[in-house]
């Protein structure tokens, strides 16, 4: 009945002029979907790999639908119904949210990680290293990026048809990427970055550039090269950083690009779809990448949850998504944490797998720090020219 009421939508003879309202369409379909498909088998992944490979498959495009009809619609009937679409989406969301905080849990506890699951601080050496050894590099870290804003971006960029996805040899995806915990900038970049754990603090751009690995690939005197925020005035791209990019002899650069991890921190009324219009600095990055002969990697340090209404357990010691363990026992939907991985003073804190929860008073636009499979599953593409064999 969905699908019919669906093809009478796509019919009428309005519906190409409005490309918004096609594209929630399709995204409702594939909610639609996947809730019939989710109540008919209703497993669980058994392993924190497999519970990461799921999100990254599956979870990642749901949320992706989860987002884009979550929009606001212009009529009430409309806002209703994908209001009920929404509720009963998140709540299966929620159910897989808490089996993957559960195995992260367990999986960290002991420290035993399966090699079919990279950490943060193995991206440098399992992916950009092997890489570089056949052609330049060019790293864009989206700072904050889910997993579902990569799903849509690369869906943007593989339609112009100027790039295209790769995956390492003898698989048919790229390994899903575990942030740290907590799943912050100040520790999950800066252990990509820096190729092992660190606990923040760390200059960024001296670890990437002595990194053994990428030294190893570089030419003499021409080491690695980062560039963050403050290398990258406003919107613009300057010139050095292109300089570099269309270098053969520089065979890596990295930039950092903070539009997601920027726009969460807002609380305004504004959508903002992540596309190439959107985000005009990435399209600058990729067209002097392609121009320079550079395979892209594109990742982000995690991801992060939106907020649909969060309950706020404010916390001053804590982060926006986590708050330390003497802060009283854990509730029903809060897991404690100890182990290598908890880069936190103390090396332990409480958290959340829900979605519906924050620790700070204020209400941004998103939130980052918990064990969601959409903060912890960092995701990656590597795209090349689609010209290139």
């Amino acid at each position: 009945a969905v699908s019919q009421a669906a093809a009478l939508v796509r019919c009428h003879d309005q519906t190409h002029t409005r490309t918004s309202e096609q594209e929630r369409l399709t995204m409702a379909m594939r909610l639609a979907r996947w809730l019939a498909w989710r109540r008919s088998s209703p497993t669980q992944p058994q392993s924190l790999a497999d519970a990461s490979a799921d999100y990254l498959a599956t979870g990642s495009f749901v949320d992706w639908a989860r987002d884009t009809i979550g929009r606001v619609a212009e009529s009430r009937e409309l806002s209703d119904a994908v209001a009920t679409l929404q509720a009963a989406a998140t709540k299966e969301q929620e159910k897989e949210a808490e089996a993957f905080g559960r195995l992260l849990q367990n999986t960290v506890s002991t420290g035993a990680y399966s090699d079919k699951l990279l950490r943060i601080e193995q991206v440098l050496d399992e992916v950009v290293v092997p890489l570089g050894r056949q052609k330049p590099v060019l790293l864009v870290v989206l700072d904050g990026m889910s997993a579902a804003v990569c799903r849509e971006l690369v869906d943007a960029l593989t339609a112009e048809q100027l790039w295209r996805p790769i995956v390492e040899e003898g698989r048919t995806s790229l390994r899903p990427v575990l942030a740290t915990i907590p799943s912050e900038t100040q520790y999950s970049r800066a252990s990509l970055l820096a190729g092992r754990l660190v606990t923040g603090g760390t200059d960024e751009a001296s670890a990437f550039a002595t990194h053994t690995g990428l030294v190893g690939v570089s030419t003499a005197n021409r080491p690695p090269r980062l560039y963050a925020k403050g290398d990258i005035p406003g919107n613009t791209l300057p010139a050095a950083v292109r300089d570099e990019i269309a270098s053969p002899t520089r065979r890596v650069v990295g930039v950092i690009v903070n539009a997601v991890d920027d726009h969460l921190g807002k609380a305004d009324q504004l959508t903002v779809r992540w596309t190439l219009e959107t985000l005009e600095l990435l399209r600058a990055l990729l067209y002097e990448a392609r121009s320079g002969g550079r395979a892209v990697v594109l990742t982000s340090d995690h991801g992060h949850v939106l907020d649909r209404g969060s309950t706020a357990r404010v916390s001053s010691d804590g982060g926006a998504r986590w708050r330390p363990t003497g802060g009283g026992p854990s509730a029903p939907d809060e897991l404690a944490f100890r182990g290598n991985r908890v880069l936190v003073p103390g090396g332990e804190l409480v958290t959340t797998w829900s979605e519906s929860v924050r620790y700070i008073a204020t209400a941004n636009r998103g939130y980052h720090g918990g064990v969601n499979p959409q903060e912890m599953v960092v995701p990656i593409a590597v795209l090349i020219p689609a010209e290139d064999k």
